[in-house]
């Protein structure tokens, strides 16, 4: 099994590794032996039957997660920026033991503020450490303070992973097929939380496999499209680095089309996924109208589109503030 998934996980790097050949085969090795130590790793602690990461985990992965979004972010070469990223996963592996006090009486109104919380402190850090632009810190310390809160939030979910699995509503199957929550559960906001998110897991999975394929193509042809640019020349001409030319040149104007159409398709998600809701026995707007239609209610029908062009309208105003984002010559005038 480890071998098997070492090969894919070296064949997948590859792949997608850029480069020359002895290039994409050292990314290769470099994956397969990282993929073969983490499947060796989750076999013998025995991980799928009692998951967690622990502070050891979460300051691998946290570091983890700190070099990977400087180098997207800016760069490895921008070190205060790199400095401040893993200054934030300090700071939350030295709040993990007081936070587990603060889990106890835990609401997702308590998670989302320490989430918002985890990203001031990353901007804090950001600023401190300063650099060149200080903008730039501060983005990269945030984004990585804000992957940290979520490694410490599923870290506290896994430790709630085997009581919910061995519970007498569960009977061993938390992957379930039918409704959004388990009926007559009850237990902690841990239990509830985990429950929620297992019922979560197919639906999100079908939606999120009928779009994946057209948002991969529609990036591919994009990003196609503006490699042979004139200013991607220009940019290279200028002596930027491949990072620098692909991901703050190339890929940000390549996002633009699919700003367009993310953004509708999510308004389109809310206002009613009737097919997945029907698999799923889900009780959502897509619901609410085919039972509208069947009794003729033409106040259920009318409050459905009410709020799929509320949805809509909001969808193309979120669009509009993506292309100021995205591209500098686009600007949002009040």
């Amino acid at each position: 099994m480890r071998v098997v998934g070492g090969g894919g996980g070296g064949v997948f790097a590859a792949l997608v590794a850029g480069g020359r050949p002895r290039q994409r085969l050292i990314v290769a090795a470099i994956a397969f032996v990282a993929v073969s130590a983490v499947f060796a790793y989750v076999s013998a602690a025995n991980f799928l039957v009692k998951p967690g990461l622990g502070i050891v985990g979460l300051g691998l992965t946290g570091a983890g997660a700190a070099f990977a979004i400087t180098a997207l972010s800016t760069g490895l070469g921008n070190r205060r920026a790199l400095w401040a990223s893993l200054s934030a996963v300090g700071v939350g592996l030295a709040l993990y033991y007081p936070l587990q006090y603060v889990f106890l009486v835990a609401s997702w109104p308590l998670i989302l503020g320490l989430w918002a919380v985890a990203a001031l402190v990353g901007i804090a850090a950001g600023l401190v450490w300063g650099g060149p632009d200080k903008r730039v810190s501060a983005r990269t310390a945030a984004l990585t303070a804000m992957v940290m809160s979520v490694f410490v939030f599923a870290d506290r979910l896994m430790r709630a992973w085997p009581s919910y699995v061995n519970s007498p509503r569960v009977d061993g199957r938390p992957i379930s097929t039918l409704g959004a929550v388990t009926p007559e559960l009850g237990g902690s906001f841990w239990f509830s939380a985990t429950d929620v998110l297992t019922h979560l897991v197919l639906p999100t999975t079908a939606l999120v496999l009928i779009t994946f394929a057209s948002y991969t193509r529609y990036t591919r042809s994009s990003m196609l499209e503006v490699m042979n640019a004139d200013y991607i020349r220009t940019a290279r001409a200028k002596g930027l680095n491949e990072r620098t030319v692909v991901v703050r040149h190339a890929f940000r104007n390549a996002l633009i089309p699919l700003a367009t159409v993310i953004p509708i398709d999510i308004a389109m998600v809310f206002g009613g996924a009737i097919i997945t809701e029907r698999i799923f026995s889900w009780r959502g707007m897509g619901t609410m109208f085919i039972e509208a239609l069947r009794k003729s209610d033409i106040y259920g029908v009318m409050g459905y589109f009410v709020v799929t062009a509320a949805l809509a309208i909001a969808a193309n105003i979120v669009a509009d503030m993506i292309y100021a984002g995205l591209d500098p010559r686009i600007r949002v005038n009040a």
